[in-house]
């Protein structure tokens, strides 16, 4: 039989998702205890891997703390923690561990709020005593035992990239480059897998220019190929400049009209808007000209096309 077991209890709320979660998220301390408990200590640095602890207080001084981190965050609709009870629930029996979802679902104008947290058994029992009902009054079990599981990757396709244990760096610098882009979980594997031990980081979900993708953390066995790259398009040389540089830099090649690979060897086009206006041209002999001159290129010189295409 399982020594863990899962917890579910729900309320409806009358007000929309956004305002439940900063609610939740910016007074934790009023949120978390039923009175006359109190919550003295709230650790939160809310992104994914980032820092879940707390500490509450019974009227008689006992503290209870949990400790952990966040796997997921999604701003307004789910929200995943790991953590460990104190041993003050029940002093004889060590350490609780338990994997916590809270989700936001709308419901018209309201929000259905829901916790799971998957405890040991002694675990469940002690939250239910002291903690998860005594918030939310009279919770319920979600219908069914489960509710359906809203990630942070809303598009139908997701572009999932394998690198040997960098995911995580990659994805982070990735997101330096270009704007609507952002961290928006990282998982980390419960068990030891081929590409690392328990508690590594597996997959980081995150969005490029508004475009949803996945780094997964794997063996080295599968590298980059250039049958296989990504565009960018760029406004002005400024622009092209930048994210070249960028791109190439610390370990990155240079390729040719256009192209280059970055430190772990995945393969970007740079290429200038105006690039693509002149090479189709509607005059047969401006468009040869842009093409042939973009040709001789390595990174794209916007000027230098301009001269190729006046001399046509």
């Amino acid at each position: 039989m399982s020594d863990r077991r899962e917890l579910g209890v729900a309320r409806l709320i009358q007000a929309p998702p956004d305002v439940v979660w900063r609610i939740y998220t910016e007074r934790t301390a009023e949120w978390f205890c039923p009175r006359p408990w109190t919550t003295p200590v709230v650790d939160w640095d809310l992104r994914a891997g980032g820092r879940c602890n707390t500490t509450q207080q019974s009227p008689e001084g006992e503290r209870h703390s949990y400790q952990g981190v966040f796997l997921e965050v999604d701003p307004g609709r789910r929200l995943v923690s790991t953590g460990a009870m104190s041993a003050g629930w029940t002093p004889q029996n060590g350490d609780m561990h338990f994997i916590r979802i809270d989700t936001f679902e709308r419901e018209g104008d309201a929000t259905r709020y829901t916790a799971r947290p998957a405890l040991d058994r002694q675990g469940g029992r002690h939250a239910q005593g002291h903690g998860l009902r005594g918030r939310l009054g009279r919770g319920r079990r979600p219908a069914g035992g489960t509710r359906r599981r809203r990630g942070v990757m809303s598009d139908k396709i997701v572009p999932c990239l394998w690198f040997a244990g960098d995911g995580e760096a990659a994805a982070r610098f990735y997101v330096s480059l270009l704007p609507d882009s952002r961290i928006d979980a990282v998982t980390r594997s419960p068990v030891e897998t081929p590409s690392g031990p328990a508690g590594s980081v597996l997959t980081v979900q995150f969005t490029l220019a508004g475009q949803a993708y996945l780094a997964l953390n794997g063996e080295p066995d599968f590298p980059f190929t250039q049958a296989v790259s990504f565009q960018i398009l760029t406004d002005d040389q400024a622009e092209t400049d930048r994210l070249w540089d960028a791109l190439v830099a610390d370990g990155g090649r240079e390729v040719q009209c256009g192209w280059l690979t970055d430190r772990w060897g995945l393969s970007w086009q740079v290429t200038p808007r105006r690039l693509m206006q002149l090479t189709t041209d509607p005059d047969p002999a401006r468009a040869r000209a842009a093409m042939q001159a973009m040709m001789s290129m390595v990174k794209i010189d916007i000027a230098a096309l301009e001269r190729a295409v006046a001399d046509a």
